[in-house]
């Protein structure tokens, strides 16, 4: 199975996967992680939490405004969790 652009459980070497940002920041990887974070979190846990109130358990006093905004007026609860869970301040916890 592939996640994400990798197989499950199947790193290239003995030392896990790759850590160079080149391995990573690709457009076929960062397209990968957006579509992962859009879908799958409803997949995992129909009953996604406030979005607003995730925000804040994930993000804590760090929550820019700029992603609270975002989990209080996307479209939908799903929507709010996966662009939270895509931004660059979630990215850097």
């Amino acid at each position: 199975m592939r996640l994400m652009g990798q197989n499950w459980q199947k790193p290239q070497g003995p030392d896990g996967w790759p850590e160079e940002d080149v391995a990573w920041i690709t457009p076929q990887g960062v397209s990968a992680r957006l579509r992962w974070a859009m879908s799958v979190p409803q997949v995992l846990r129909p009953d996604l939490p406030d979005p607003r109130q995730f925000v804040v358990d994930a993000l804590g006093a760090q929550a820019p405004e700029t992603v609270q905004f975002v989990a209080a007026s996307a479209e939908s609860r799903a929507d709010a969790i996966g662009l939270v869970l895509a931004s660059p301040a979630f990215q850097r916890r």
